[in-house]
This record gives C-alpha cells, structure tokens and sequence, in this order.
C-alpha cells in the first residue's frame, strides 16, 4: 500500500500543503491536527512533505551561493586577464615588476610591505567575520519527529546535537517535540507540537520568546541580576529558578508552576503577580489576573512523598509522568491526578520503574473506583488493553514502593492508531489533596 493511499481526500494534501505555506486558517488548522492524531502513515507523509520542502529550500541557497562563487570568479579572472594585457604593454627592456624589486631594493621593500599589509586586512576580516557571528546559546537534546530552525531569512531542519543560536527561531510540528538544554547548567526547555520558540540573550541575560504554542522548563538557578526572561504577546515572565509551564494563545497565556516561583507582568507598566508553586494563572489583555489552583489546569500531576505510616510528607508536580528521582522518602512516593484521553478507543499502558511500582487507573474520576492494570518489579511491566472514553476524566495513580530507592519511573501509553509515547502533561491534571 502506498503513502498516499492513508489521505481520504483531497483536503488532506491541500490542507498540508497549506500549513507548510503558512496559509492554512485556524479552523483547517485544528483538522488537519486531529487527522495526524488519529492516521500514523498520515503523519509519515506529512513529515516527508516538511523534509520535502526544507531541503528544496537548501537546494535553492546553495544554487544562490553557487551563483554567487560564480560571479566572483568570473570578475577574478577578468582581474587576471586585464593584467596580463598590462604586462604585455610593458615594454621588453622595463623587464618584469620582480626584475625590477631585485634590481632596485627600495621598491622591493615597498611590494613586501604592502603584501603584508594586505595579508594583516584579509586576516582582520576573516577575525570580524568570526567574532561578528551570534553566539550559540542552546543546543537541541532530544527530538521526537521534525522540526525546523528558522535563522534570518534561512531554514533547515533541526537535529539531534544542533546548535541554536542568539537570534533563531525553533518551530515545532503538528506532532513533533523537542527539547533544548543550555550548557553548563541543568536548564532545559521542552516544546509543545505547534510551538514558535525565539531563543536569544539580552547581555549575559536567557531571554525566550513564545509568539505560540507550549513550553514546559526546567530552570536552574540563575545568576544574581540576569534572570531567565520569557516574553509572550501577552506578557513577560521572569525567572530564577523554577519547573514551570507556559502556553500562549490567540487571546491569552497560561502560567502553571509546578516547583519554586515565577513572576509575571502585563506590560512594563504592570506591577506583576508572583505565582508560586502548585498555582496558575491565566494572562489576558483587559482582565485581571487570578491565582488558581493547579488541579483546576491540565499540564500536570501530583508526586508526593510518603511516610512509613502512609502520609504525604511533602508534594511537588510532574508535567509528564517520568521522573528520575534524587531523594528517597520513608514509605516511598506516590503520583495521582487524572488522565484525559484525546479519544475513545483501546489504549495499553508500559510502566517501567527503578524498583516496585504499581499502575491503578479508574473508569471515572472517582478514586474508589480504581484498580491496578499493570505492576513492574524493578522493571517494565504492560497492561493489558483498556478502553478509555474521550472527555472522561480518570482517575490515575501510580505507586512507587521502594522505600530505599529515589523515585524513578517512566509510563507511556499506546493510543489507538499504534502510537507509543510518554504521557505528557496536556493529557494530565493533579489530584487537590485539600478536596
């Protein structure tokens, strides 16, 4: 069977077409996400039609640059012609410019003077050019289908070990994530499908710029007066330290915090609001702004630390259900929350842990109404298949029980359509302990 047998119409190549040429309207935009979601061998033609592209791109710059080589060399040997015309006006008994500078040592110095000087202005360029180039500031680390750097008026696709820097776009896919690490330090950056990343620096200063989509980070801690800045159309945020997330869309961005704090502002002329840890806030133009609670916002799950006699000792969020943990609690960890299926169909669970771990999940949001679908001891273990219900809440828990092991564990799940990938927050929200 082809590639093209998976399109159910014509819509689907004009619709991916559309998109590639930035000329598909939001409604189009939102069908043609769903068709990918649900169609594997659609999304395989649909990364083939963005490799496509690029590399037409690529051919078409370097045809440019050819061009250009081209013409230097024409005018070069224009250059050379025109000076040996000149040599052969030179009568015989003058003798050669070499003849000359051995015979009369005055003007030999001057020749080799000026060749030095020459060389000394190529080398001066050659170093201006070099230290004129914008500064690498992030380097991609993982990449889960296509994406595309976008770097003046060029664009490439993006790799595995790429180097991005001060000034560069990084766009997303419809289906694609990456994630971007800064040297030196444990700062990093996942993006979202369908999310436009400026990534630059103001002085020694990280500065991002969400024009859309969805970021999840992990911020070091930055050094006194240059924190990391992240400007979205509809706000600024500043950061020193923090786990976070931060979507934009047409009318508003999202703040959700999951560890220390972040502060975010309008405009320059808005005092700003410090969101804290297990809050979120929703930024818009002409309304004010309101904490809320994390369990009312979809992007993360609960992890909480057990004592030996089953209490929670201390919390923090996940935004996507793998952890590599660095401490050990007495009667191990827990996560919950609630699951979000895209869709209704048969789903499979894999869930692989550093020590005993148990996976429960729900039909309903009730928490009673849970029972465990997979176990892994020290390893990985698969559930068998379930069936999930699109716009249902369920309840999720999974249960790490080694008391003397840091909490590390990985569940991913195989929707309908044969798709295997980590849950990721967008399909999560954390359990209120307080409820």
């Amino acid at each position: 069977m082809s590639a093209h047998s998976t399109l159910n119409d014509d819509r689907d190549w004009q619709h991916m077409l559309q998109y590639l040429d930035g000329s598909l309207p939001p409604s189009d935009v939102a069908r043609l996400n769903e068709r990918l979601r649900q169609d594997a061998r659609l999304r395989a033609v649909f990364a083939d039609l963005l490799v496509q592209q690029i590399k037409l791109e690529e051919l078409e710059q370097e045809s440019a640059a050819l061009a250009e080589e081209t013409a230097l060399a024409e005018s070069a040997g224009n250059i050379i012609r025109l000076n040996e015309r000149s040599r052969e006006a030179i009568p015989a008994s003058e003798g050669t410019i070499a003849d000359q500078a051995t015979s009369q040592p005055g003007k030999r110095s001057k020749i080799l003077a000026g060749l030095a000087v020459a060389a000394m202005i190529a080398f001066l360029v050659s170093l201006t050019v070099l230290l004129l180039q914008p500064a690498t500031v992030v380097t991609i680390t993982e990449l889960d289908g296509a994406a595309v750097i976008e770097r003046g008026d060029r664009r490439f696709t993006a790799t595995v070990g790429e180097r991005i820097r001060d000034g560069d776009q990084l766009v997303t896919t419809l289906t694609s994530r990456v994630r971007i690490a800064y040297p030196a330090e444990a700062t990093h950056i996942d993006l979202d499908p369908s999310t436009r990343l400026g990534i630059g620096l103001i002085g020694d200063a990280k500065h991002l710029e969400l024009t859309g989509g969805a970021i999840s980070a992990e911020v070091a801690p930055q050094a006194p007066g240059s924190p990391l800045t992240i400007a979205t159309p509809h706000s600024q945020a500043t950061v020193v330290g923090t786990r976070f997330r931060l979507s934009t869309e047409s009318s508003a961005t999202r703040l959700a915090v999951l560890e220390g704090a972040v502060s975010i502002r309008h405009d320059a002329a808005d005092p700003g609001l410090l969101v804290e840890s297990g809050r979120a806030v929703r930024i818009e133009p002409g309304l004010p702004s309101r904490l809320a609670r994390l369990s009312s916002e979809r992007g993360s799950i609960l992890l909480e630390e057990m004592s030996a006699d089953g209490d929670a000792l201390d919390h923090k969020y996940l935004n996507q259900l793998m952890l590599s943990g660095v401490g050990v609690a007495p009667g191990g960890s827990r996560v919950r929350g609630y699951l979000h299926p895209p869709r209704s169909g048969a789903y499979s669970f894999q869930l692989t842990s550093t020590g005993p771990a148990e996976l429960w999940l729900a039909d309903s949001a009730r928490p009673e109404t849970g029972r465990m679908i997979a176990k892994a001891e020290g390893g990985t273990g698969e559930s068998g298949i379930v069936q999930l219900q699109a716009g249902q809440a369920h309840y999720l828990e999974v249960r790490l029980n080694a008391a003397n092991l840091p909490p590390s564990f990985t569940l991913s799940w195989t929707m309908p359509g044969g798709i295997r990938r980590v849950v990721y927050g967008e399909h999560l929200s954390p359990f209120d302990p307080t409820e």
